[in-house]
């Protein structure tokens, strides 16, 4: 049973991590600063950062 949870958090956090990067993903596009930008999404700006090269 623990364990089910544990996986069920897990997938949380994963959701959770690929919604910020999406958010990341649009204020990139809006032109924002990186240090903004990671500031709202909880990304690293090194996280950020590594978004640019993937647009």
């Amino acid at each position: 049973m623990a364990e089910s949870y544990k996986g069920m958090a897990k997938g949380i956090a994963e959701g959770e991590q690929k919604k910020a990067i999406e958010i990341a993903k649009n204020m990139l596009d809006l032109g924002l600063e990186v240090s903004v930008i990671a500031k709202a999404s909880g990304l690293s700006a090194a996280e950020v950062e590594s978004l640019k090269s993937v647009q």
